[in-house]
């Protein structure tokens, strides 16, 4: 591993969350506008208590993985499998655990709780970003980046769409007219 092939990996890591930071700003930005102060309210307030349980999920994993991919070259599929299982395990407790608290603290707001639960199903996919640190550790975090960016830009687009056509979410409250 020469230090150029660090540099170059590292470049590409950094670019895309630069990338992904400045589309997400946009992105954001036209979401508040158009759902107005408590629909938005809503959202980040499911997106706070899923980012709350983020480490959690994690179990530290992150932290340890590509050098242990680095270490123990032979058993990188196992030690990569078992990181995303146990992740995927941790996923779904983390799931229950965040219908459970959004259920408690917001008892009778059917709304806020079925956000939070839309909102924690991201958890599960995050369990195979896991990934990502077999790509670091091979210094071949381009492939991961340009993926990762390519989705994160269609997924952008069809939310844009979303708004755009007005189909976003509006609320679970629907106008009934009444009978006059």
């Amino acid at each position: 591993m020469s230090n150029n092939q660090v540099i170059k990996n590292a470049s590409w890591i950094i670019a895309g969350k630069i990338v992904q930071s400045l589309i997400g700003l946009v992105i954001s930005m036209l979401t508040a506008r158009y759902l107005g102060p408590s629909n938005y309210g809503t959202i980040n307030y499911a997106a706070a208590i899923v980012s709350f349980m983020l480490p959690i999920l994690r179990l530290g994993i992150d932290a340890i993985l590509v050098r242990e991919i680095i270490d123990n070259s032979k058993k990188e599929g196992e030690i990569v499998g078992s990181a995303i299982m146990l992740n995927l395990v941790s996923s779904f407790l983390c799931i229950i655990g965040i219908l459970a608290f959004a259920s408690i603290v917001n008892r009778g707001d059917t709304e806020t709780i079925i956000v939070c639960g839309l909102y924690s199903i991201q958890l599960v996919f995050q369990s195979f970003e896991l990934l990502r640190f077999w790509f670091q550790a091979k210094l071949l975090s381009k492939y991961t980046t340009v993926a990762s960016l390519i989705a994160y830009i269609i997924v952008s687009l069809y939310r844009i769409y979303l708004l755009a056509t007005k189909k976003a979410y509006t609320g679970l409250h629907y106008h009934i007219p009444s009978r006059i």
